[in-house]
């Protein structure tokens, strides 16, 4: 199933991540895709921290779960945020 702006507020992830991204506004004014997945559970810190140290190749190969699910949860946070009229910042 594709996750589109109709229908991902039906998916399973849908709760976890509006979860996390509350969670996580709650002690900052940004929230970083990353971040959203680390309060989730699908990628440790340690593993995302080897990541930016280029010890890993690739962050999907220390994701907890497969590319489907990695990607499903990114769109997911995307539409969300711009729900919440978030603006995308890149650093």
């Amino acid at each position: 199933m594709k996750t589109t702006v109709s229908n991902y507020k039906n998916d399973k992830y849908y709760p976890r991540v509006v979860k996390a991204v509350k969670e996580l506004l709650s002690h900052s004014e940004v929230v970083a895709p990353a971040d959203v997945i680390i309060r989730m559970g699908n990628l440790s810190k340690q593993n995302y921290d080897s990541w930016k140290k280029g010890q890993v190749s690739y962050l999907e190969k220390v994701f907890e779960g497969n590319l489907s699910k990695a990607n499903r949860i990114q769109q997911i946070i995307k539409f969300h945020a711009h729900d919440l009229n978030m603006k995308p910042s890149h650093t």
